[in-house]
C-alpha cells in the first residue's frame, strides 16, 4: 500500500481527501433538510462530539436542538471549507435553512447567525 501512495503526489492525495470529506458532508443531509454528522464525519473535520452536545444543551437539549447544531455545523463547514464549491451545495444549504427556520429553537441571545455561533461553540474552523 505504501508503494501505491508513493506513486501519487501528496497534493493529489490531499485533493482526493478533501473531495471525500465534501461528499461525506453533503451525504449527511436528511430528507427533511437537517443534517446528522456521524462520528466519522466529526473526525474528518476535527470536531468533538462533546462540543456538539454542549451546544445542543445550550439550546435546551433534545433531538431538535441536536439536529439544529448538526445542521448549523454542516452549513458552517460548507461555507468555510468548501466555499469554492458553492454552486454544488447551495441548494442543500437553502433546504437546510428552510428546515432550521421551521423549528421552534431560537438562536442564543446576542448571536447574529447560526453559522457564526456554531463556529465558536463547536470549533468549526
Amino acid at each position: 500500500i505504501s508503494r501505491v501512495r508513493d506513486m501519487f503526489p501528496r497534493q493529489a492525495r490531499a485533493k482526493a481527501t478533501r473531495s471525500d470529506d465534501f461528499m461525506q458532508l453533503t451525504l449527511s443531509q436528511r430528507a427533511d433538510g437537517s443534517f446528522r454528522l456521524e462520528p466519522q464525519a466529526l473526525r474528518a473535520f476535527a470536531l468533538k462530539p462533546e462540543a456538539i452536545a454542549r451546544a445542543a444543551a445550550t439550546l435546551g437539549g433534545g433531538d431538535v436542538a441536536e439536529a439544529m447544531v448538526h445542521t448549523a455545523v454542516a452549513l458552517a463547514l460548507l461555507e468555510r471549507r468548501f466555499g469554492d464549491r458553492q454552486d454544488e451545495w447551495r441548494m442543500l444549504a437553502d433546504k437546510a435553512a428552510r428546515w432550521m427556520a421551521g423549528q421552534a429553537v431560537a438562536l442564543p441571545a446576542g448571536e447574529a447567525s447560526w453559522v457564526g455561533w456554531v463556529a465558536v461553540a463547536c470549533g468549526v474552523g
